[in-house]
């Protein structure tokens, strides 16, 4: 819940101009996010060829709940104002979030870890 001290200070909205400026080949090398990198972290946590195999094995069942998932998902968060005041400073409508979020869910199992 917001306090009032935070409630007055005054929040930016991200842009459509602002999202496509962003390069991500250009963000991942400007924090360092290289292939050692990505094997160091990898290996931080634990993630590997079995972590890989279940992902990829949950694929079909992902694919066919994504859409019911985010939908339950997204009504949750409408349910609060807090959310829905952060979803009003996006440049992206509920319903490309939401598209967003169900191309995140497919990408986890699809089988590609890199950057």
């Amino acid at each position: 819940m917001a306090t009032d001290e935070t409630a007055a200070v005054p929040r930016n909205r991200v842009t459509a101009a602002d999202r496509n400026g962003v390069d991500g080949s250009t963000l991942t090398e400007r924090i360092g996010l290289d292939d050692a990198e990505i094997r160091w972290r990898k290996e931080f946590t634990g993630f590997d060829e079995t972590d890989i195999d279940a992902l990829v094995a949950m694929e079909d069942e992902v694919d066919a709940s994504a859409e019911a998932v985010v939908e339950d998902f997204y009504d949750n968060l409408q349910s609060f104002d807090e959310t829905v005041e952060i979803f009003g400073r996006s440049s992206k409508s509920v319903e490309q979030l939401k598209r967003t979020q169900e191309q995140y869910l497919r990408d986890l199992v699809a089988g590609d870890y890199g950057r």
